[in-house]
């Protein structure tokens, strides 16, 4: 992408390795990261095993300066941070990596006391359905700053996931996360373009997804 000219941007979580210098993210392909190395984090300590873990590029974020935020609320702000503030004579590859709804559960009770109804007897499912809901919240975030800024018809977008649910049901597929199985390895995903970008729009495709 940058050969073509675009600017780079990773935020979320990587995974991706991090062993040495070469791996991390900056140093594959984006000019900007902010997020986390590691596969999980606490959603508002921004550690794992009691190890702080919260960039931007290659350095470290003081602590104290996100201390108590919540990580999805921080992914929502920097990709509206990068919309707002981005060039406008050179297009821009977001990659917007979520961590939610992966472990460990945590969210602000602003949300999963939405669903105290709803789940009235499983606060667990309570707090899960909150993290969705506050995953939601962020990607509408995003789209109101591609809107905002006239970006919308000249954008792109590619919802998707990583792996089927590790919990629940994932029926009529069988398995789940960390199996083979088609419940492990087919997403939802769908793709949202304008006119001007998809020639064919308003289909489902059953086999990728």
């Amino acid at each position: 992408m940058k050969k073509l000219g675009y600017s780079t941007h990773a935020i979320g979580k990587w995974a991706q390795g991090y062993c040495n210098v070469s791996y991390i993210p900056t140093k594959r392909g984006f000019d900007t990261f902010y997020g986390f190395f590691r596969g999980s984090q606490l959603y508002f300590a921004h550690t794992k095993s009691k190890i702080y873990d919260f960039r931007r590029d290659a350095d470290l974020v003081p602590p104290e300066t996100i201390e108590g935020r919540y990580n999805t609320e921080l992914f929502a702000e920097e990709a509206v941070r990068v919309i707002e503030t981005k060039s406008s004579d050179k297009p821009f590859f977001m990659y917007l990596a979520f961590s939610a709804p992966h472990g460990p559960i945590e969210v602000p009770t602003i949300y999963s006391a939405l669903y105290k109804t709803t789940f009235k007897k499983n606060p667990t499912r309570q707090i899960y359905a909150g993290m969705i809901t506050a995953m939601d919240t962020g990607i509408g975030r995003v789209m109101n700053a591609l809107h905002r800024n006239d970006l919308i018809d000249n954008t792109l977008i590619v919802f998707t996931s990583d792996n089927g649910a590790i919990q629940g049901d994932n029926c009529p597929l069988r398995g789940t996360k960390s199996t083979i199985y088609e419940g492990g390895t087919r997403v939802p995903s769908f793709v949202y373009g304008s006119q001007n970008l998809l020639e064919k729009r308003r289909y489902v495709n059953p086999e990728i997804g």
